[in-house]
C-alpha cells in the first residue's frame, strides 16, 4: 500500500492556510476526535463548486513494427460535479449564564463557541458516511453510492438485527480520489463577538452575547471505486465484524487502488480484537487493533450501531 499519509493535505492543512491563528487553535481543539477531518484529504477551493476531473477508461495502446503505424486513442475523460453545502455553527448566549460561570464571561464565551465547532465538527463526520439521510441539506455521504447489500463495493456481514447494524467503510483518498472540498478558499467564517438582544421562544427579550460561524464544505466521490463497506454487522454469531470480511472487501478493489484507511466504531475494533488472540504470549490482554492487513484503522463516533439493515436491490 502507497504510503499517502505525510503527502495529502488534510482539513486541517487548509484550515492553516486560510484562517487566524486564534480561530485555527480552536478547531484544531475541536478535531481532535473527529478522525475523519484528520486523515481524509482536502483541497480548498475558490467558489462553493467545481467538477472534478475523471478517467473512465484507459486508452487503447499496442506494439508495432518499424515504420507501421498504429491508430491513436485518447482516453476516455468525464467530469463529476462536487457542491460545498453551507453549514451553519452560530452561537448565542445569554447574558446571565455568562456572568453564572465560575470562570468569567470570557471563559463561558470560548466554551460555547468551541461547543458549537465541535458540534459543526461532528456533524460533518456524520454526513461524510449517511449524507442527505443524515441531514437533508448537506453533501452527498458515501452511503449514498452504497445503498444495498447487493451494491458494488459492498460486502454484507448477513446479521439480522434491525436498528442494531453497523457497517465499516473503505476509503482511498486523494485529489483523484475522496476528499473534502472546502469552499470560499477553505475559510471558516467567525464574526465579531456582539452583546446584542436576544429572543425567547415567546419573543420575550433579554440581552446576551452572539457570534456567527460558517463555511462551506462538500465531498468528492469521483465512483464507487475508491470506496466500500462492510454492511449488517451486528454482535451475532456468525455476523460480527471481521478480519475474513475485510479480506472479502478488499478483493473488490482493484490492483494499485486498494483503500488508505478503514473506519468503524469501537464494537467493530472490539470484535475484530476478539477474533484475533485474546491474551499477548505473555499472558497480557491483547491491544485494540490499529490497522488490518497494514491498512490504518481508525475508530470514529460518526458511524451509528444502529443502522438500518440494507437490504439487495
Amino acid at each position: 500500500m502507497p504510503n499517502v499519509e505525510h503527502t495529502r493535505m488534510t482539513s486541517a492543512d487548509v484550515w492553516l492556510m486560510n484562517n487566524s491563528e486564534e480561530l485555527i487553535g480552536l478547531i484544531n481543539e475541536c478535531t481532535r476526535a473527529i478522525p475523519e477531518l484528520q486523515y481524509i484529504g482536502a483541497s480548498p477551493i475558490a467558489k462553493t463548486e467545481y467538477k472534478t476531473l475523471l478517467l473512465k477508461a484507459l486508452p487503447k495502446v499496442g506494439f508495432r513494427e518499424s515504420n507501421v503505424g498504429r491508430k491513436q486513442e485518447k482516453a476516455t475523460l468525464g467530469t463529476e460535479p462536487v457542491a460545498c453545502k453551507f453549514i451553519d455553527g452560530s452561537w448565542s448566549l445569554d447574558e446571565k449564564v455568562a456572568l453564572e460561570c465560575e470562570w468569567g464571561v470570557d471563559a463561558a464565551i470560548t466554551i460555547q463557541a468551541q461547543a458549537h465547532l465541535t458540534s459543526v465538527m461532528q456533524h460533518i463526520g456524520v454526513q461524510t458516511y449517511y449524507g442527505t439521510q443524515a441531514d437533508a441539506t448537506g453533501f452527498q455521504g458515501l452511503a449514498s453510492l452504497l445503498p444495498f447489500s447487493n451494491s458494488e463495493m459492498v460486502v454484507d456481514a448477513g446479521g439480522t438485527k434491525e436498528n442494531a447494524a453497523t457497517s465499516i467503510f473503505a476509503i482511498k483518498t486523494g485529489i483523484q480520489d475522496v476528499q473534502y472540498a472546502w469552499g470560499q478558499n477553505g475559510q471558516i467564517k467567525d464574526g465579531e463577538i456582539v452583546y446584542c438582544e436576544q429572543y425567547d421562544k415567546d419573543m420575550g427579550k433579554f440581552w446576551g452575547y452572539a457570534q456567527p460561524i460558517s463555511g462551506y464544505v462538500g465531498l468528492q466521490i469521483p465512483s464507487t471505486r475508491c470506496i466500500g463497506r462492510i454492511c449488517n454487522i451486528t454482535d451475532e454469531p456468525g455476523h460480527r465484524a471481521s478480519e475474513k470480511l475485510v479480506a472479502r472487501l478488499l478483493e473488490m478493489f482493484s490492483v494499485g487502488m486498494e483503500p488508505d484507511m478503514f473506519f468503524m466504531t469501537k464494537q467493530s475494533q472490539g470484535q475484530i480484537r476478539d477474533e484475533r488472540t485474546a491474551t499477548t504470549a505473555e499472558g497480557k490482554e491483547a491491544p485494540y487493533p490499529e490497522t488490518i492487513f497494514k491498512i490504518p484503522l481508525h475508530v470514529t463516533e460518526a458511524i451509528s450501531n444502529k443502522e438500518k439493515l440494507l437490504v439487495p436491490a
